[in-house]
């Protein structure tokens, strides 16, 4: 499913893009062709690899040419099939909180909520955060971004003239910050990391960890998922 130019969804529950018989909760998986090599954004649970590769044959592309997979955070719906995409050749990116949860597979992962363990991933490369990564003609920055998970980040890129922001579950389907009972889930800590992408950031668009996406105006969707954490 095509988003934008280059960027496209390959896989999600929410989009019925991947399937489980088991309620895996498997994530948004974006695709972003750099015109050089295929990056992934988060790659789900990883039962779901083969559907996502299907998918992304599916769109005339080919797996061979996937590079990256960059990961929002270490939780199992969003990292799962990490280490299946590095041994087929993929370079895996996180931050390096996230990095450690994954390379340990430990309850960080948050494997427990869905009855399963984690399968650790052997090479995560880590980034700080503002690092840039330039892929292609793509740049992303990451932007740490700690409180549903300490590794989550944002991934920012340029696209067409608008930024870009992969959130991962910071900011979600209407401004929803993600779920808050995930194992090192901080309130202090998000509510700090949404005020300052409001603050620090101008996204356009917001791709979000699950649910629908933002194409314009997404400082709204900010707004409200700061809002509702000052509630809590």
């Amino acid at each position: 499913m095509r988003l934008l130019r280059n960027i496209y969804l390959v896989g999600g529950l929410d989009y019925h893009l991947t399937y489980t018989d088991w309620p895996s909760n498997d994530c948004n998986v974006y695709l972003v062709d750099t015109r050089d090599t295929l990056v992934m954004v988060d790659c789900g649970c990883g039962e779901t690899v083969p559907s996502i590769l299907t998918h992304i044959r599916e769109l005339g592309l080919e797996v061979r040419d996937l590079s990256h997979v960059l990961l929002t955070h270490e939780h199992l719906p969003h990292s799962g099939g990490a280490e299946a995409l590095r041994k087929a050749g993929a370079n895996v990116i996180s931050h390096q909180a996230a990095a450690q949860a994954l390379n340990a597979g430990d309850e960080r992962t948050s494997a427990f909520h869905y009855h399963k363990r984690p399968v650790p991933v052997e090479v995560v490369m880590s980034l700080a955060d503002g690092a840039e990564i330039e892929i292609g003609e793509a740049v992303f920055r990451m932007i740490h971004l700690p409180g549903h998970s300490p590794g989550s980040c944002a991934y920012e890129m340029e696209m067409g003239g608008r930024k870009v922001f992969f959130t991962g579950d910071v900011v979600m389907n209407g401004g929803m910050p993600g779920r808050c009972d995930n194992f090192g889930f901080n309130a202090n800590a998000m509510r700090s990391s949404l005020l300052r992408l409001l603050k620090d950031f101008t996204p356009d668009c917001v791709m979000p960890g699950h649910g629908p996406m933002c194409f314009t105006n997404a400082t709204v969707w900010i707004e409200s998922a700061l809002s509702l954490m000052l509630r809590e």
